[in-house]
């Protein structure tokens, strides 16, 4: 239904788990959602990507990915319209930055 795949091309998923097997479930579910999405075993990677992805500045840059990444192809840098959601596994929760809010960046607690 069209509606539904203009909704997933609006949607940018950030997967945060340490347990690999967990990690690559929540990234089945992606793929079969047809949402687009990045994994990361670790909190620091993904909040750099975050912070890229929202800065001003990186409207024209492309996402630099690194070892502990994973990105689903396409993954451009969201527009006005992109909603962000995270799925965090629970061992990270304390490291949430309060920015995230501010940048209505939304978090699921997975695990």
């Amino acid at each position: 239904d069209s509606m539904r795949d203009g909704g997933a091309r609006n949607l940018l998923v950030s997967i945060i788990e340490a347990d690999e097997a967990t990690r690559m479930q929540l990234e089945q579910f992606c793929c079969s959602l047809k949402y687009r999405f990045q994994s990361f075993s670790s909190m620091e990677p993904c909040q750099a990507a975050l912070t890229r992805r929202n800065s001003p500045r990186s409207n024209d840059q492309a996402l630099v990915s690194s070892a502990d990444v994973e990105d689903s192809p396409p993954n451009p840098l969201p527009d006005s319209r992109s909603v962000q959601l995270v799925l965090l596994g629970a061992c990270f929760l304390p490291q949430v930055p309060q920015e995230w809010s501010a940048a209505d960046i939304f978090v699921v607690l997975v695990g």
